[in-house]
């Protein structure tokens, strides 16, 4: 586990309060699987705050809420390139946490 400062705890628990709004937003759309999905990201994002830096946790979960949020319901899926870049910095998040795990 990584030693804990009180700037690393707050940008954890900023990442858990963005999935949880994120989560709450599809139960209130009574969309249950993006609401499965964002509760999956939860649940990703708490085993990642173990494991990872702070910066790389928070950066998973903001990925996972503009997917969510933007990508979904704001039909950002429709524009040019916003799959490309989002799942560009996605998969740079989690190959940062796979990096992280493989030198702890």
């Amino acid at each position: 586990m990584l030693p804990k400062t009180t700037h690393a705890v707050l940008i954890e628990r900023t990442d858990l309060l963005t999935l949880l709004s994120t989560a709450l937003f599809w139960l209130a759309l009574e969309q249950y699987a993006a609401l499965a999905v964002a509760l999956i990201a939860l649940g990703l994002s708490m085993t990642a705050i173990r494991k990872a830096s702070a910066l790389v946790s928070l950066w998973l979960s903001l990925s996972l809420s503009i997917h969510a949020v933007v990508g979904m319901a704001a039909g950002g899926y429709k524009w040019p390139y916003f799959e490309d870049v989002l799942h560009f910095f996605l998969v740079g998040t989690l190959t940062l946490i796979a990096h992280v795990n493989r030198h702890s």
